[in-house]
């Protein structure tokens, strides 16, 4: 873990954020961890809601993070070209 609360990457490519908070389409979610999977393109959240854990693109999600993460998803949103 760095000072900035950000995991470091591990062996496999991926890359693990600590919990936050989140919504999707209007629902609270906590975001688990945020990987690269091999075959799909962009950035993947597995989030949980209800005791189940779901895998979504990042871009599809509203994140409440510190700024730290906050200003490392706003670099990733320009590089994809997201205007969301």
């Amino acid at each position: 873990m760095t000072s900035t609360g950000m995991a470091k990457p591990s062996g496999s490519g991926a890359t693990h954020a600590s919990q936050s908070p989140g919504t999707v389409i209007g629902e609270d979610v906590e975001v688990l961890s945020v990987s690269l999977h091999n075959g799909r393109q962009g950035l993947i959240a597995t989030c949980q809601r209800a005791g189940r854990r779901h895998e979504l693109a990042l871009l599809d999600i509203t994140i409440q993070a510190d700024p730290t993460t906050s200003r490392l998803l706003a670099a990733y949103r320009r590089w994809v070209g997201d205007q969301g």
